[in-house]
């Protein structure tokens, strides 16, 4: 997956960053909870694959967005700090949401498609100028 940043980043803090970015966006956990739901029928397969390729998607966005805006010299911990502040209630209400995901039993499709969408909608979110700047 290739991220265009308009900037150079090592390597280590990109992946840094993108695993910190899919726990503190819960990804991580919806990855987790998603491999407990039944897909019986080739379409739920079909769909249930295709919103795994959108959380990947939408992280792959989120990330790069966080490196465009982020300061120079380039720290992954405090540029995702810094988006994390740019909206916070956004932030809060997709942690809900993950969590409710996460707490059913079982979970189900739509739920995760609920989730996801919310985690999608995080791509146009708001940028602070030069996040995580000292």
């Amino acid at each position: 997956m290739k991220l265009e940043v308009g900037q150079e980043v090592a390597i280590a803090e990109t992946a840094r960053l993108y695993f910190a970015a899919a726990e503190r966006l819960g990804i991580t956990r919806l990855r987790a909870v998603a491999v407990h739901i039944a897909a019986s029928s080739p379409w739920q397969r079909q769909a249930f694959a295709d919103l795994m390729d959108d959380l990947a998607v939408a992280l792959r966005d989120i990330v790069a967005a966080i490196i465009r805006a982020s300061a120079k010299p380039f720290a992954a911990t405090a540029a995702l700090e810094g988006w994390v502040a740019s909206d916070r209630e956004r932030l809060r209400d997709l942690g809900e949401t993950v969590a409710e995901v996460a707490r059913a039993a079982p979970p189900d499709l739509a739920m995760l498609m609920v989730a996801a969408r919310r985690l999608m909608s995080l791509r146009d979110m708001p940028q602070a100028t030069a996040v995580g700047s000292p």
